[in-house]
C-alpha cells in the first residue's frame, strides 16, 4: 500500500496504528486516504508520472545553481525486486526525476551479495547511500548507529536538472512504486545540521 504520511499538524500515522482515531484528529484525514491510498504492494507501477502526488509550493530567496531535496521515508522492503520501489520528484516543469528508494537500505539479510546478484534475475545492486548529515555522515565519516534501523528513517536525495531562480516555486512528488512511506521534505538541506526539529540543533 502507497501511503503518504505527513507530519504536519501532527497528522495521525495512517491508516493502521491509530483505528478509529484516524477521523478524530483531522477531518480531512478519511479523504487524504482516499485520494492518495494504493490498493496493494503488488499494485502496478506509474513510471510515467501520473501517479497519485503531493504539491509543495515553496519560495526561493536567491537563485541557486542546483537545489537539492531530500525525502525521509519509513524503512521499506523490496518487496517485489523485478519491480523496483521508485519515487518520483519534479520541480516546476524540470523533467520528472525518478529516485531509486533502496538507497540507504541496510541488507540485514545479506540478500544483495556479488553471488546473488550474478545468479538472480531480479535483484538489481543496491544503490550508494547520499551522503547528508540527516542520515548520519559528519565530514565525511559514517556516524556509529546511524542509519535507517536505527533512525526509523531512510533518506533519499535529488536535486535539480538545472538552475533554480529566486521566487516561487513547486515541488511534485510523485508515486512510481507503491509501498513508500514519506514522511519528511526537506529542501536545500544544510549538511550541518543534523535534525529540523527543536530549536537551534
Amino acid at each position: 500500500m502507497f501511503e503518504l504520511l505527513l507530519r504536519l499538524k501532527a497528522n495521525y500515522f495512517w491508516p493502521a496504528m491509530w483505528g478509529s482515531r484516524f477521523n478524530e484528529g483531522d477531518p480531512k484525514s478519511p479523504q487524504l486516504a482516499d485520494d492518495m491510498g494504493i490498493d496493494h504492494v503488488m499494485a502496478a507501477s506509474e513510471p510515467d508520472g501520473k501517479g497519485a502526488s503531493l504539491e509543495y509550493d515553496f519560495e526561493l530567496s536567491s537563485d541557486m545553481q542546483q537545489l537539492s531535496i531530500a525525502l525521509g521515508i519509513l524503512p521499506t522492503q523490496d518487496v517485489y525486486p523485478a519491480r523496483g520501489l521508485r519515487i518520483g520528484i519534479q520541480i516546476d516543469n524540470q523533467p520528472l526525476q525518478i529516485v531509486d528508494a533502496r538507497a540507504g537500505f541496510v541488507d540485514t539479510f545479506a540478500e544483495y551479495t556479488p553471488q546473488n546478484l550474478a545468479v538472480s534475475k531480479v535483484l538489481k545492486p543496491l544503490p550508494e547511500q547520499p551522503k547528508l548529515v540527516l542520515n548520519g555522515w559528519w565530514k565525511g565519516k559514517k556516524q556509529l548507529r546511524r542509519d535507517e534501523i536505527f533512525d526509523n528513517q531512510r533518506w533519499l536525495a535529488a536535486t535539480s536538472s538545472s538552475a533554480v531562480k529566486a521566487g516561487k516555486h513547486t515541488l511534485r512528488i510523485v508515486m512510481i512504486d507503491p509501498e513508500i512511506v514519506l514522511e519528511q521534505v526537506v529542501i536545500n538541506p544544510d549538511n550541518n545540521r543534523y535534525s529540523y526539529f527543536g530549536q537551534n540543533l
